[in-house]
């Protein structure tokens, strides 16, 4: 990426940040704000996502989820329903990296698990994802981790040499 101009980088990376950011609108709206997608892929990967189960309340129809009114912030919606259309919205930008910055610190196992499914779909095979953590369940079928203490990398690489190898790893289980 050294080589790279900042925009043709920039426009190669998605971020999910701890906090969801969304703004008042339409699902539709806050998932493609400059309507650059086919109505197919986002209800593709709203539906990859989960986001069509998360928002089913009375809504009955593809329409009806994007259509779904957003209040400011999303105060409307849970915070794993919020962070299901950051991960949609990111993952409709096809880049090369996503940066997800602990995007499930807020939601519940079941939701983490069914984020993490998604992240795994054959889709996203020529994504390079990283994901800051606390989770190890959230990370442990990544091709390599990197472990941190204190600012200080003490381990980098697979799940299970990682739970032989490095004993900090092995106590956040």
């Amino acid at each position: 990426i050294k080589d790279m101009a900042l925009k043709d980088l920039r426009s190669e990376i998605a971020y999910i940040p701890q906090n969801p950011f969304l703004f008042e609108g339409t699902l539709l709206d806050n998932l493609d704000p400059k309507n650059q997608f086919e109505k197919d892929e986002i209800e593709t990967i709203v539906k990859l996502v989960g986001i069509d189960k998360s928002l089913i309340l009375s809504i009955s129809t593809k329409e009806e989820i994007l259509n779904h009114k957003i209040n400011e912030n999303g105060n409307n919606l849970s915070a794993g329903q919020k962070q299901l259309i950051c991960l949609c919205r990111a993952l409709l930008q096809k880049t090369k990296i996503l940066a997800i910055d602990e995007a499930t610190a807020n939601v519940d196992h079941k939701t983490d698990s069914e984020l993490q499914k998604a992240l795994r779909h054959k889709k996203f095979d020529d994504t390079t994802i990283l994901t800051i953590a606390h989770r190890i369940d959230t990370i442990m079928d990544y091709d390599r981790i990197m472990v941190m203490d204190d600012g200080r990398l003490v381990g980098f690489d697979s799940y299970q040499n990682l739970m032989r190898d490095c004993e900090i790893f092995r106590q956040l289980q």
